[in-house]
């Protein structure tokens, strides 16, 4: 790219909704100085990838391995102001090469322009007060027309950002053009070393790396480019050669993945240190079994509950009383995706008979290590609700694990369903000291006497009233809602009117026939729910 001045640096207010993004983009540092930039992506399966230019890496063949040095944080503290920092952490970094266009060594960048590496390193091989941030990233071409930022290190300077408004595609190559856009600052040039750039767009997740300036693009004062070109993951993601296409090595199961959130580094570690519950988000409960391939359930039962949690399939180790029915060791396989195993049996999470439906049963079965082995297989995706909360799926089946019917209910079975995004789909991983839950007020995973009040339903199945019994020793009513077997509200009822016996009624003679569940809220927060079946 030809120099020139760049005149935004990442801490100036353009950065400020950029903080967290900021701190995955690196300078990669070969011999001799070679000035480019790359971010490092979090894989949703373990696997962290550097992303960046083929143009920086195009003697690094397919599957090779090289190292590289990384810098990290290294940008001034202020708004184009302050010494350039010393601070930054400089770090040789292990990779691999897992997908590139065009062929072998090759210098021909007219298939695009992108190189996907795999860091690695482990997990402790960063430093901490590196402070490193995962980026997201997605392949959905809508909107087709994005906006956001670009942050770079141009010309061996401390960090930078530009913004961008993208207007149209360069076909038949893999460019989305984007237009760089005034800000408050300054206008934010694009400059030698800015290649690899990763481009945010308005969901602060990757969307490509910055490929080429357009000869065209010289409208702004000499020496500025406003005009780029963006080698995008939307058209890279199924290009014709799938040993080389991103689909290929970021979803070779081909799920159906749009898109991955960013994730901490450090919550990475995290997930794959010591022994976790899995909470459901919706309910508050941890899930487990009694192992041998029982299924899975989510129960009221307090936490490192030993040898009574719902089915009992076996006790391998009866005189351990350090194991527990509701904890599960998390790591990655040969394949780079997780696996959970039940620290009671040491067998894994598995979806019943490698199913691929709706409704499946989750299980723990023996271990199974080799290629066919992926209704073991899990990616962690982070919802982006901003607490530390996680979708789980199944890379065999593409579908997520979920609590049957969005119960609420002790011993409700966990399953896996379509994508859906509510919060029956949605889990907290646990530290098994109970810590990293930003659920810890709501009321849940307590004591055996906190237990959920119970209700009953009658007359079941029913054809058009249906009797909610609430008991006498129950807290009053806040609202009921019926939910479908997809976890979608269906019915919502507020100010209700609790009959002398304690009974509620809902006419349900419209609902199509199937089963239902009924969820009652109590106005101190606590919850009941129930099955029913509509004819």
């Amino acid at each position: 790219m030809p120099a020139f001045a760049q005149q935004v640096s990442i801490n100036c207010p353009e950065g400020n909704n950029w903080q967290k993004e900021k701190r995955a983009v690196v300078s990669p540092s070969w011999p001799g100085g070679v000035a480019f930039t790359g971010v490092l992506l979090n894989g949703g399966n373990g696997k962290v990838y550097l992303y960046s230019v083929l143009h920086a890496f195009y003697n690094q063949t397919l599957d090779q391995e090289f190292n590289i040095d990384l810098i990290y944080n290294y940008e001034q503290t202020g708004c184009n102001t302050g010494a350039y920092p010393a601070n930054y952490q400089k770090v040789s970094t292990k990779v691999k090469v897992v997908s590139r266009p065009t062929t072998q060594g090759s210098d021909d960048f007219t298939t695009g322009d992108y190189s996907l590496m795999e860091v690695l390193n482990p997990l402790t091989a960063i430093p901490a007060n590196a402070n490193v941030y995962l980026a997201g990233w997605d392949h959905s071409a809508t909107p087709t027309m994005p906006t956001g930022s670009i942050i770079h290190h141009p010309n061996y300077l401390p960090k930078m950002i530009s913004s961008y408004v993208a207007y149209g595609k360069d076909t038949p190559s893999s460019q989305l053009k984007v237009k760089l856009v005034a800000t408050t600052t300054a206008f934010q040039g694009i400059t030698f070393g800015s290649s690899g750039a990763p481009a945010f767009n308005q969901d602060h997740r990757v969307i490509g790396t910055l490929d080429i300036a357009y000869a065209g693009s010289n409208a702004m004062p000499q020496g500025y480019y406003d005009d780029l070109g963006i080698d995008w993951i939307a058209l890279q993601w199924n290009n014709s050669n799938p040993a080389r296409n991103l689909r290929g090595a970021l979803d070779p199961y081909n799920t159906g993945l749009q898109f991955v959130n960013g994730m901490e580094w450090s919550e990475l570690k995290r997930i794959m240190t010591g022994a976790k519950y899995l909470v459901n988000k919706n309910s508050g409960y941890a899930i487990g079994n009694g192992g041998c391939y029982c299924d899975v359930l989510q129960s009221t039962a307090p936490l490192n509950t030993e040898y009574t949690f719902g089915c009992i399939g076996c006790i391998p180790y009866p005189d351990d009383h350090s194991r527990s029915v509701n904890r599960f060791y998390i790591q990655t396989d040969e394949q780079g995706y997780y696996k959970f195993t039940h620290q009671l049996t040491e067998e894994n999470l598995a979806i019943a008979n490698g199913s691929l439906n709706d409704g499946a049963s989750l299980k723990t079965n023996a271990p199974f290590n080799g290629v066919n082995d992926a209704f073991q297989r899990f990616r962690i995706l982070p919802t982006g609700d901003g607490d530390n909360s996680y979708y789980i799926q199944n890379v065999n089946s593409g579908k997520y694990l979920d609590v049957e019917g969005a119960s609420v209910a002790n011993d409700a079975k966990v399953i896996q369903w379509t994508f859906n995004g509510y919060n029956n789909q949605k889990w907290y991983i646990r530290n098994s000291d109970g810590s990293n839950n930003l659920m810890a007020g709501k009321a849940n995973l307590a004591q055996p006497e906190e237990a959920q009040p119970s209700i009953s339903l009658y007359p079941v199945p029913v054809t058009d009233v249906l009797n909610i019994a609430l008991g006498n020793n129950t807290p009053e009513p806040k609202s009921v809602s019926v939910i479908n077997a997809q976890g979608a509200s269906v019915l919502q009822k507020t100010n209700l009117t609790v009959s002398g016996d304690r009974t509620l009624t809902l006419d349900v003679q419209d609902m199509p026939a199937g089963v239902y569940y009924v969820q009652v809220i109590y106005e101190n927060g606590r919850r009941s729910s129930a099955k029913f079946i509509k004819k």
